[in-house]
């Protein structure tokens, strides 16, 4: 390869230019639900007063909003939760998946039955969401955009004798006794924002090199 070596740097920061959209385009928080006493089955396999963990990570500018019906107004962020279930030395991990009509997603919310709530429920679509069954919270001050940091402590409640579709077989909640618990928004880590230009350097490097291979893992 032969040519002007001051031109390669301009060649990799032009990489790293182009790719810096994608990686402002990228989900920047995360959202988490703890709780316990959870009781059911994950594909036919059983647990008993169980904790679980519900994550999902999200971009803050797609939320949407709303007025539930008879309900009130609330905050939607359609997203793709996971679901960890920690049964004593067991731990079941399955990502919840959509049904026909109804998306995953997370929800701050206030009722004039409830009060203000928030937590992951799937949603019927299209919007204005009218039935959401799910797992969240009851706690003042839950009510918000959900697009910065925050933290809720409070009693965890879930629908029961529901069935949810999942990746690893049917998860079935046959019962839930309320327990404390939390919700919190926090930023996703930075290093997964720069990536795409380490890639951008990584593919100047190719370039620049003869003969020479340059993996990123």
């Amino acid at each position: 390869m032969t040519g002007d070596p001051k031109r390669y740097p301009i060649l990799v920061a032009f990489l790293c230019t182009a790719l810096a959209p994608v990686a402002m385009a990228a989900p920047t928080l995360q959202y988490t639900l703890t709780g316990g006493g959870l009781t059911g089955t994950l594909n036919g396999t059983p647990f008993a007063d169980a904790t679980w963990t519900i994550t999902a990570i999200g971009d803050a500018a797609l939320v949407t909003t709303g007025v539930f019906l008879a309900f009130g107004p609330y905050y939607f962020l359609e997203l793709n939760p996971t679901i960890e279930i920690q049964d004593g030395v067991n731990t079941y991990t399955a990502q919840l998946l959509n049904e026909p009509g109804q998306t995953w997603g997370v929800i701050s919310a206030s009722s004039v039955f409830f009060g203000e709530q928030i937590g992951f429920v799937t949603a019927n679509t299209p919007p204005p969401i009218s039935n959401a069954p799910g797992f969240g919270l009851i706690a003042a001050g839950s009510y918000y955009d959900l697009s910065s940091p925050s933290s809720f402590l409070a009693t965890v409640s879930a629908a029961d004798t529901i069935t949810y579709s999942t990746g690893a077989g049917d998860l079935v909640i046959d019962a839930v006794r309320p327990t404390s618990g939390s919700f919190t928004v926090s930023p996703v880590p930075e290093a997964s924002a720069v990536l795409p230009c380490g890639a951008a350097v990584a593919a100047g490097a190719f370039l620049l090199g003869r003969r020479r291979m340059c993996r990123v893992s």
